[in-house]
């Protein structure tokens, strides 16, 4: 659960299951970080970053649906790896406020996240 007050953003993917595979990809990274770095701040990138190295393919991840649905409105690859980011970060967030846990935030140029 966000400690501090802020707007959830549904993201609409046509289907609920891959959306809730997504999320609970998430919540996995989200656990694995806060076991070895709990009093670490997180953002999207350093959570997987932290899950498979700097170089990072979504094509090997449940985040690849987010890629491949802009693809299919004709997005550039550049852009729908953009546009497909931006979506990961607003179920990254939705993902931390579902937790049991209590997490600050701020908003720098990533969202960062931090176990309180």
């Amino acid at each position: 659960m966000l400690k501090k007050d802020n707007k959830i953003v549904n993201v609409k993917i046509a289907n609920k299951t891959e959306k809730q595979k997504i999320m609970n990809y998430l919540d996995k990274l989200i656990s694995k970080w806060i076991s070895e770095r709990k009093n670490e701040w997180f953002t999207l990138k350093t959570l997987l970053d932290f899950d498979m190295g700097q170089h990072y393919d979504w094509r090997k991840t449940d985040l690849q649906v987010l890629y491949e649905n802009f693809i299919k409105t004709n997005k550039t690859e550049d852009e729908a790896f953009s546009l497909g980011g931006k979506e990961a970060g607003k179920l990254l967030k939705e993902t931390v406020h579902k937790r049991q846990e209590n997490f600050d935030t701020k908003k720098e140029y990533l969202r960062k996240y931090k176990l309180v």
